[in-house]
């Protein structure tokens, strides 16, 4: 079975796959201090309950953007499951091509975004990231990373806006965080003001791509 973990800024997301189907998914918020037997206590309390053998584990894979913790989440899958992970980087051969000025900065994030979204819808597409920051990738027609905006996420821009207008924000960004609309004028400015971004920079960074469309 493969053990696969996901390391963002704000959670960390670990799956197992056994070949043919997803058997768990799991999250848990990203802590650079965390250490491998926190992590393990953790995940093997729910592989069990999951009635999954942890020894039938014998690959992994990493993709993180979050550094700091690369060196517990390999030491997780070194000590307690005996494998070697793979981390998924600029560095390996993905079977497309990283046009960027300069490959090595590009995120694995974005880089297994290209290669799931072209494996299951083709292109060429924008792929449309909703995180801790919102990123829209361009995926040509053979699945070639040519090139992305990265913007501040919805949660991330109403924070740096709290820390300016505390009271007018603090019940939108409450909404936000549990996914409804604001209701009152001016939290619906603001929320529109995001929705927009989002929408206007799609197609603008898709077109420049590919002047067909």
């Amino acid at each position: 079975m493969l053990l696969v973990i996901d390391a963002g800024n704000t959670n960390i997301v670990m799956a197992v796959h056994d070949g043919s189907e997803w058997r768990g998914t799991w999250r848990i918020s990203t802590d650079a201090q965390r250490t491998s037997d926190e992590y393990a206590v953790w995940l093997l309390t729910l592989l069990r309950h999951c009635s999954i053998d942890p020894a039938s584990i014998n690959r992994a894979v990493i993709g993180i953007v979050v550094p700091a913790a690369l060196y517990h989440l390999r030491r997780l899958c070194r000590e307690w499951f005996e494998v070697e992970p793979m981390i998924a980087s600029s560095e390996l051969d993905w079977g497309f091509e990283i046009r960027s000025d300069t490959p090595s900065e590009v995120g694995a994030d974005r880089l297994l975004n290209t290669l799931a979204a072209h494996q299951i819808y083709g292109g060429p597409l924008v792929v449309v990231d909703f995180g801790t920051a919102t990123n829209f990738d361009v995926v040509d027609q053979d699945g070639n990373f040519v090139g992305g905006i990265i913007s501040p996420g919805v949660n991330l821009s109403i924070e740096a806006l709290f820390d300016r207008a505390r009271d007018a924000l603090r019940h939108l960004l409450g909404l936000c965080r549990h996914g409804r609309g604001p209701r009152d004028p001016d939290s619906r400015r603001v929320w529109r003001a995001y929705q927009g971004d989002r929408d206007g920079r799609s197609r603008p960074a898709f077109c420049r791509r590919h002047h067909d469309i």
